[in-house]
């Protein structure tokens, strides 16, 4: 089954978990994967295990935290690939845990940055690029 022959699919947090299977299994139905995570050395093995199978996959290192980082992320993607179809925004920390009372600010505000600000910044890049290909999905996913 390769219905995603052709199709560009940037999936972020790709480096383990719910984000490395989202990765391997657009691989295995023929997406490109362009593979985002902040950690490079579980990033590179999602992708080596991509291209160990068969699949196409490229890795960007990205905090995608920032904004500015999420822009040049999906540039890059374009630059790669040529078009984006699908987005999986998965990326998710899950920062200290402690009591409410004893949570930094800087804690919090991290975790706010890479839960919510992130898909709201993947959102922002991916839907034009998107919009170009006639069709497409996002999925944001949250889980730590």
């Amino acid at each position: 089954m390769e219905c995603f022959n052709g199709k560009v699919v940037v999936i972020t947090g790709m480096g383990s978990g719910i984000g490395r299977a989202t990765a391997l299994a657009f691989s295995r139905v023929g997406a490109k994967v362009f593979s985002v995570d902040i950690h490079p050395g579980s990033g590179e093995a999602t992708v080596k295990m991509i291209q160990s199978s068969g699949g196409e996959a490229v890795y960007s290192k990205t905090d995608v935290s920032k904004s500015e980082e999420v822009k040049t992320m999906v540039g890059k993607c374009i630059q790669t690939y040529g078009r984006l179809d699908y987005g999986v925004n998965n990326a998710v920390i899950e920062g200290e845990v402690s009591n409410t009372t004893e949570t930094s600010e800087e804690n919090f505000d991290r975790e706010i940055a890479t839960n919510l600000k992130s898909v709201w910044a993947s959102m922002k890049y991916e839907i034009p690029e998107i919009l170009k290909t006639g069709r497409g999905a996002i999925v944001p996913n949250s889980s730590s």
